[in-house]
C-alpha cells in the first residue's frame, strides 16, 4: 500500500524536522511516560496521524505533538465518501467490522461467530 509507505516516511520526516528543533516529543498517557521516559522522542511512539502544530506544555517550555484530532478524520473521511460517489453511508467505525470481517476465514463464517465479533457490549 503506498499510501501507508508515503505517511509513515511523511511522519519520519516531520519527527526528524521535530527533534532537530527541539520538541519533547509527543504526548503519552504518564504511566507510560514514567515507565519509559525516552518514550515520547522516540519514533516507534509516534503518531501516524500527528496533530499539524506542535502544542505547548502548560507551565513548561516544552512542545509537544497531538494526534489528529477525531473530527478532521471524520471530515477527511465524509470528503473522500463524496469523492468516490459511494450510495451506502461510511462512518470511521465502518472500518473496524471491515477489518474483523477480513480476518474470518473466507471458507465457512458461522452467524454465531459473526455476531460475537459485530456485537457492540452494551455493558
Amino acid at each position: 500500500m503506498p499510501e501507508l509507505k508515503d505517511q509513515l516516511e511523511f511522519v519520519s520526516a516531520l519527527h526528524e524536522k521535530d527533534l532537530a528543533a527541539g520538541y519533547s516529543g509527543v504526548f503519552l498517557r504518564d504511566s507510560l511516560e514514567k515507565k519509559y521516559p525516552a518514550a515520547p522522542k522516540e519514533f516507534i511512539w509516534q503518531w501516524f496521524f500527528p496533530q499539524k502544530n506542535l502544542t505547548p506544555v502548560p507551565g513548561t517550555k516544552d512542545l509537544r505533538r497531538y494526534h489528529l484530532h477525531e473530527s478532521q478524520v471524520q471530515i477527511a473521511l465524509k470528503e473522500a465518501v463524496r469523492r468516490a460517489k459511494l450510495t451506502k453511508r461510511v462512518t470511521s467505525h465502518t472500518f473496524r467490522h471491515y477489518a474483523e470481517f477480513r480476518t474470518m476465514p473466507s471458507n465457512h463464517i458461522s452467524l454465531l461467530r459473526m455476531n460475537d465479533l459485530f456485537m457492540v457490549n452494551s455493558a
